[in-house]
């Protein structure tokens, strides 16, 4: 017990979960703390439908981190490209209603936003647009 105690104070021991490679704190954290607003004010712009999400192939993270977001505080959203089963499951690809009725977002990596896209939400990882799909 009291080598347990030492390691756990000694410098250089600590383990975080707050960085994916504590080592490389470059990296920066693996949350982002805009998520919370920027799921609020997607939904807040679909008006009680379902978020539909589209993305740019490395805006991935980003999507995760808004299916997550949008799961805990009782919004539905979903993906619009069945592709993406293999990472996020059946759950959370859009049925056919879903694309029909929900509200259409992009996410881009940031720098990849295309001229005169109207920019909804600013996430860590992500630029969100309004999208026609």
């Amino acid at each position: 017990m009291a080598a347990c105690a030492a390691f756990a104070a000694a410098p250089q021991t600590r383990l975080t979960i707050e960085h994916t490679d504590p080592v490389n704190l470059s990296t920066g954290p693996d949350a982002d703390p805009s998520l919370p607003a920027g799921v609020a004010r997607m939904a807040a712009l679909a008006g009680g439908r379902p978020i539909v999400l589209r993305l740019t192939h490395d805006a991935w993270p980003a999507m995760t981190g808004v299916l997550v977001q949008a799961e805990r505080t009782g919004v539905r959203a979903c993906v619009a490209d069945k592709g993406w089963e293999f990472m996020v499951t059946s759950q959370f690809i859009c049925t056919p209603a879903e694309l029909a009725d929900g509200k259409k977002f992009q996410l881009y990596v940031p720098g990849q936003v295309p001229r005169g896209r109207l920019v909804e939400v600013r996430l860590r990882r992500a630029i969100v647009t309004a999208a026609g799909i």
